[in-house]
């Protein structure tokens, strides 16, 4: 059969996302749990972080081959498998069984001996008696017994793969995201945040089936329908404070590195959200029609200078680097797709990722080679 050009472009968005958690999740490891004191300590002003540059060689950092992920990106994938294996939608115990076989094993096939990373909420819920079976329960009665106050952003950094299937259906996106969520993470701020990304990512998507133009419209888009988000459970003073989260403008304004608080869910949204009003608006001189030359071209040199500098500002500022830079890697894929991203040959284990990818646009009956090729 012909692909067309809108199959194609949806194949490099997904392919995008993918990659650009990946390489988001790398390069965000050089300053993780860093402030961004110890940042400019640790690095020199002119340092330039990508997956392969030198890393501040402390016992964190060194557990990493060059160019690795962690398990931000790990859990990701672990949501595309389940995907796969139940026709795009959320199932618990298949999900369950993975998560909890990546955390004894890991990937056994990239080497590992475990799953490395797990944030305390998620560890904490893996390791409940009825997790296997019940996992969205299990969830729930952590968060219960931590007094309803643990938002953490573990459940945030792997969902943006769950706008990928049904896209075109927003219940569909909406029951996949949060049922993914609530596994692991029972607050209603996680569930929020997880649906403001994936929204994002489903938007994204439509971009390219509507003919919509993207960079100029993406900017009002990064706040897409916010006040329905409430709805979900989430009271007016957290409403308020996604609000505060979604709309900023610089990364003073998230607090990435506030001592004690790197790892909430509404920080790490806000930096995919602040990634793609940033990106929006560098790209919008893109679509000015008296700019000479060929414009396709053009974009695609661009967005790539523009996605290593946003990169560059969010790893820079320290905090929970890693998960910030998933989440906004993730949507800047999304947005401008996996020939605009920089780095990709960095990614030692860049060939096993790729491997799923295509199962995935087979799953969604996409080109699955990538440059547009149909295999």
């Amino acid at each position: 059969n012909t692909v067309s050009a809108v199959q194609r472009a949806l194949s490099d968005r997904i392919r995008g996302l993918v990659f650009g958690a990946a390489l988001g999740d790398a390069v965000g490891l050089s300053t993780e749990f860093l402030s961004c004191a110890q940042v400019d300590t640790y690095y020199t002003v002119d340092h330039i972080f990508h997956p392969r540059a030198e890393v501040h060689p402390d016992f964190h950092r060194i557990n990493f081959p060059a160019g690795d992920w962690t398990d931000d990106t790990d859990q990701l994938v672990l949501v595309l498998q389940t995907l796969l294996e139940n026709e795009g939608r959320y199932d618990g115990a298949i999900f369950a069984e993975k998560i909890s076989s990546w955390k004894n094993h890991g990937f056994p096939g990239l080497g590992d001996e475990s799953g490395a990373g797990l944030g305390r909420t998620t560890l904490t819920v893996l390791n409940h008696k009825e997790f296997r079976t019940r996992p969205q329960f299990a969830a729930a009665d952590v968060w219960e017994r931590g007094g309803r106050t643990m938002a953490a952003n573990g459940a945030v950094m792997r969902t943006a793969i769950a706008g990928v299937p049904f896209f075109w259906d927003a219940a569909a996106v909406k029951r996949n995201t949060i049922d993914f969520c609530l596994a692991t993470h029972a607050d209603p701020r996680c569930v929020a945040s997880c649906l403001v990304v994936s929204e994002c990512v489903r938007r994204l998507l439509l971009l390219q089936v509507d003919g919509s133009d993207g960079s100029t419209s993406l900017a009002k888009r990064a706040e897409f329908g916010i006040a329905g988000v409430p709805a979900n459970g989430l009271d007016a003073m957290y409403a308020d404070e996604l609000c505060h989260h979604a709309r900023a403008t610089t990364l003073e304004d998230l607090s990435v590195d506030e001592p004690g608080k790197i790892g909430y869910t509404f920080k790490c949204m806000g930096c995919g959200l602040w990634a793609m009003r940033k990106a929006a608006t560098a790209m919008s001189t893109m679509n000015d029609p008296t700019v000479d030359g060929d414009n396709q071209a053009k974009t695609a040199i661009s967005s790539n200078v523009v996605i290593q500098d946003i990169l560059q500002e969010l790893v820079r500022a320290g905090g929970d680097a890693d998960t910030n830079g998933t989440v906004a890697g993730a949507l800047l894929g999304a947005m401008f797709g996996f020939e605009a991203l920089p780095w990709t040959n960095e990614l030692p284990y860049g060939g096993w990722l790729e491997a799923w990818i295509q199962k995935l646009l087979f799953m969604c009956r996409l080109p699955v080679c990538a440059g547009g090729g149909v295999r």
